[in-house]
């Protein structure tokens, strides 16, 4: 815990596709927690629809298909699924 409480941490929007970021300079941390949780949603997504796909089902698949769907969403689908899944918004 004292490392976290050392650390200036922000959880806030970056970009669709930047999970987070560190200034060494500052030691500031930026997460957006926005574009993690919608990618875990399409992977887990992916696990449920695959069989239907007739598809194996294995992870590396899985990982493949979550980066496909993942990538065709835009800046206000990711964040409007975010903030479905969240309950609010990071902007």
């Amino acid at each position: 815990m004292e490392l976290v409480d050392s650390l200036d941490i922000k959880v806030e929007w970056i970009d669709k596709n930047t999970h987070g970021t560190f200034n060494p300079k500052t030691n500031e941390i930026r997460l957006n927690v926005e574009t993690m949780i919608v990618e875990v949603f399409v992977h887990e997504v992916m696990h449920l629809i695959s069989p239907l796909l007739n598809r194996k089902c294995d992870e590396e698949v899985i990982d493949t298909l979550t980066e496909r769907i993942y990538h065709r969403l835009t800046e206000e689908q990711i964040r409007k699924i975010a903030k479905k899944l969240l309950g609010r918004d990071y902007a």
